[in-house]
């Protein structure tokens, strides 16, 4: 633009829960001119925030010109403070930029959904739509994992619950904290899962009764992970059903990888959780992929 000021426009790509364009309002975004990066059109993470009259910075950017090569990255959730965080940091950096998912995860709160995205090294105005903004979609960085408890007909014996008996449920056995860095080409990044397993709580999406006596109930409860691969035995779901402990252990590896939805499918009985299967898909609106037992 003819006055060189960095304007936005970002979306979040088309998702199901979560982070989407709509409940986006506040996020991180790093510049580094690539030629000369200690010159002063390079910043480190500057927040935007979003307001009546669209995105605006908490300090003014500015491009050099229309034919500078930058690097530009963005991120979401905003760390909330100011240039902490350089182009350099997330590239170069010895082990990236820390972060961590919550240990207990809200269905209103998006803090564990972290959101990227990175031009590459390009022109600005490579970068510029035709009214002069930066237009760019975010994708999901992290892992969406859904679990689906399917009640046996033994839990309608007394009548078909009407309101939700699952609770409790804790996802054992993945990291928490993550390195985030630039990936090769700095057109998408890394998540490097950290060594230490942790809890995690899910929240509550839903729950369904069966028609009848001789139907299912099922409750279904989210989180998000970050990507990562869990051994045989190392995944586990801890939950009370109708007040009763019970757990299921993984009898094989599982890979959860990022901007992707898993959804598991337990199988619940007096004494017994069954699982069977594993499929994903990309984290977008439509079905989500199932890990089912029948």
């Amino acid at each position: 633009p003819a006055d060189h000021v960095i304007r936005v426009a970002p979306q979040v790509a088309a998702t199901k829960g979560s982070y989407t364009t709509d409940k986006l309002t506040k996020f991180d975004l790093l510049v580094e001119d690539s030629n000369n990066p200690a010159s002063k059109y390079t910043y480190s993470n500057t927040v935007f925030k979003k307001g009546e009259s669209g995105w605006t910075p908490s300090k003014m950017l500015l491009w050099s010109k229309s034919d500078a090569e930058v690097l530009v990255y963005a991120i979401a959730p905003s760390a909330g403070i100011e240039s902490t965080v350089s182009v350099d940091d997330i590239n170069y950096g010895q082990n990236g930029v820390a972060l961590e998912v919550q240990a207990e995860q809200t269905k209103d709160d998006c803090s564990s959904d972290y959101l990227g995205w990175a031009s590459g090294k390009k022109k600005v105005s490579e970068l510029l739509g035709t009214d002069g903004k930066l237009k760019f979609a975010f994708t999901h960085l992290l892992t969406r994992f859904t679990v689906t408890f399917k009640l046996g007909t033994e839990f309608n014996v007394s009548g078909v619950p009407a309101q939700d008996i699952i609770s409790d449920v804790v996802v054992s056995g993945t990291a928490r904290d993550f390195k985030l860095k630039g990936a090769t080409g700095y057109t998408s990044f890394t998540v490097t899962p950290g060594t230490a397993a942790s809890d995690i709580k899910p929240y509550n999406v839903g729950w369904t009764s069966a028609e009848n006596a001789q139907g299912y109930c099922s409750s279904v409860y989210e989180c998000i992970l970050v990507p990562q691969t869990v051994t045989a035995g190392g995944l586990k779901i801890s939950f009370k059903a109708a007040g009763k402990n019970y757990e299921w252990v993984s009898a094989e590896d599982y890979t959860l990888n990022g901007n992707t939805a898993y959804t598991l499918t337990l199988k619940v009985g007096k004494d017994v959780v069954i699982a069977s299967g594993f499929t994903a898909t990309e984290w977008k609106e439509g079905t989500g992929s199932s890990l089912y037992t029948e």
